[in-house]
Parts: C-alpha cells; sequence; structure tokens
C-alpha cells in the first residue's frame, strides 16, 4: 500500500481545515483527516483487528453528532444546547471524559507512530474547532462550570486509568489525556501561549515515542534493557514530559495555573494540580531505572524488587528540593 497519498490528505487536512471560515467546512476537513489516518493506522500495524473498527465508529458517531448540530435551525438558536452538543463531541473526538474507555481500548493496539499521530496531529483540529467556538457562543456561567468541571473530572479519571499498568503506550496515552485538560484551558485564554505549549508538547512527545519504538521498549519490564548512553537521553524527554522546573514547559505550565488562580478558580486549579502531582508516580516509574538502575540487575523480578542505595535516596531528596526553590 501506497502511504503517501494517505499522509499527504492527512497534512493537507490540518491546513485547509485551519484555514476554513466556517465551522461545517472545518468539520467536512476533520473528516477528511479521519478518513486518512485510517490507512496509516492499518499501514503501521502489523495485522488489522477491531480497534480499527472502534476507532471509525466513535469518530462517526461524534461527527454525526457534529454535523446535526450544524445543520440544525433549531438548535442554532439554542446557544445554550448547541454548546453542550458540541462540547460532549469534541470530548468524545479527543477521548476525554466521560468517553475515555474506547479512547484508552484502542492505544495498546496501535503501534508507536500510530499513538504519536493520535496524540498530536489528530487533534490540531479538533483544538481549532473549540477555540472558535469559544468565539462563537458566549458562555453562560452554567456553561463554564460544567465545562470546568469536565476538565478536572478528565484530569482525575486518567490517573486512575493506568493504576497497576505496565504498558508505557497506555501511560503516555493517559498523560495525553491529562495534557488535554491543560491545553484546553490555556487555548480558552490564551492561543498563542497554547501553540507554545502544543509545539512544545509535540516535540517531546515525538523524540520519546520515537526513541521508545528504536530500542524497542513497550512495557515497564523492558526498562532494565536501556543502555547508558540512551539514559540520559531518556531521562532528559522524561524531564520535559514531567514539565519539572526549570524547563520551559513548566513555565507553560504555571502560566496557565496563574490565569485560573487570578480567575478565583481554585477547586478547579487544586484538582489539576493534583492530577499532575499523581501522574508523576507514573513518570516516575519510567524514569527512576534509566539513572539509579544496577548493573547488577540481570531479569524483571530483580527489578521489581530492587533497592535503591541511601546515596541514590539522598539524590534524588536533593534534586526534589532543589526544585521547589528554583524561582519563577
Amino acid at each position: 500500500m501506497n502511504l503517501f497519498p494517505f499522509l499527504f490528505m492527512l497534512i493537507l487536512s490540518i491546513f485547509m481545515g485551519i484555514n476554513s471560515k466556517t465551522m461545517f467546512f472545518m468539520w467536512l476537513w476533520l473528516e477528511v483527516n479521519t478518513m486518512s489516518f485510517i490507512p496509516v493506522m492499518i499501514f503501521f500495524n502489523k495485522y488489522f483487528n477491531d480497534n480499527f473498527i472502534k476507532y471509525f465508529i466513535f469518530q462517526c458517531i461524534s461527527s454525526s453528532l457534529m454535523f446535526i448540530s450544524f445543520a440544525s435551525e433549531y438548535l442554532i438558536s439554542l446557544n445554550m444546547l448547541l454548546y453542550i452538543i458540541l462540547m460532549f463531541v469534541i470530548f468524545m473526538k479527543m477521548g476525554m471524559f466521560p468517553f475515555l474507555f474506547w479512547y484508552m481500548n484502542i492505544i495498546p493496539h496501535l503501534s508507536y507512530i500510530n499513538c504519536l499521530i493520535l496524540f498530536t496531529a489528530q487533534k490540531i483540529l479538533i483544538y481549532y474547532m473549540f477555540s472558535k467556538m469559544m468565539m462563537t457562543f458566549e458562555m453562560s456561567l452554567f456553561q463554564m462550570n460544567l465545562f470546568y468541571l469536565l476538565i478536572a473530572l478528565n484530569s482525575i479519571s486518567s490517573v486512575f486509568l493506568i493504576w497497576k499498568k505496565n504498558s508505557i503506550k497506555i501511560i503516555l496515552g493517559a498523560s495525553s489525556i491529562n495534557h488535554s485538560s491543560w491545553l484546553l484551558l490555556l487555548l480558552n485564554w490564551n492561543i498563542y501561549m497554547w501553540m507554545i505549549y502544543f509545539s512544545l508538547y509535540t516535540m517531546t512527545l515525538t523524540y520519546l515515542m520515537l526513541k521508545l519504538m528504536n530500542m524497542n521498549i513497550f512495557n515497564l519490564k523492558n526498562i532494565y534493557k536501556i543502555n547508558n548512553n540512551n539514559k540520559i537521553y531518556i531521562f532528559t524527554l522524561m524531564l520535559l514530559l514531567m514539565m519539572m522546573p526549570p524547563t520551559i514547559m513548566f513555565f507553560m505550565k504555571m502560566y496557565t495555573i496563574q490565569i485560573y488562580m487570578n480567575s478565583l478558580s481554585l477547586m478547579l486549579t487544586f484538582l489539576l494540580i493534583m492530577s499532575t502531582v499523581m501522574f508523576y508516580y507514573f513518570y516516575l516509574k519510567i524514569l527512576f531505572p534509566t539513572i539509579f538502575l544496577s548493573k547488577t540487575v540481570k531479569n524483571y523480578k530483580n527489578f521489581l524488587h530492587m533497592t535503591y542505595s541511601p546515596q541514590n535516596f539522598f539524590m534524588l531528596l536533593l534534586i526534589l528540593f532543589l526544585f521547589n526553590y528554583i524561582p519563577i
């Protein structure tokens, strides 16, 4: 199968959708984008499975609801109802709460390339459509509170989806869902800062997933195979993905927190920070073995039961202490 026409249409649909003047043409190019991605999914996977059908079905359902919303004059006259429908449709397309399970169900069966496209390129038009929707509709207090509630529930639920999971694809998929909450909040206030955040996140995730793919690392039990030459590389990328200080992505997140603290959305800010802190545990499950893993570890059983030396533990506390006192 010649992949070039589908990749070309996938990229073209993103640019054409961004330059569309009406919501209908944005929807049209969004469908072209989806139809172009399905052959790409099949190409980069070694075998065909029903997860492609699941992706197609959920995208068709959300697209149908979106088209009905645009085409119905009755709904257009009811801005509140139309906004709520479109908001849930966008959350469904992005695999966010309350439509998390179909999204997380297909991720383990996709290749790293497919996961990378799904986490990044496939969301660009949806983010852009959301920004246009925010400019079109004047949000009431109820709509704003509903949006904040869904964002908070999305952040918290994404943490519990990967509890006791060892698949790196699942961890990165849940991380993408969590980052989507921050990106939607930032997009609601400043599209230029959103572009910086999304670009940095995309570049970091691209380098990380390509490196993991080249090293054939698919599960936490494979991490002990990483050689010393790749440890610093993975360590740096994980720090960027964690948005730890003093990385620039940390300041993107702090900018978002400052905005919503100033707008008195204290509970939302607290829940987002808590979900981020909880995610650090899963990031560290990937990060720690690249630093502290002893050369004497020979198998996954020893990896699970290994103990860190007092020197390593003290180094970790020192790093966290210094991070907490870096001026913002």
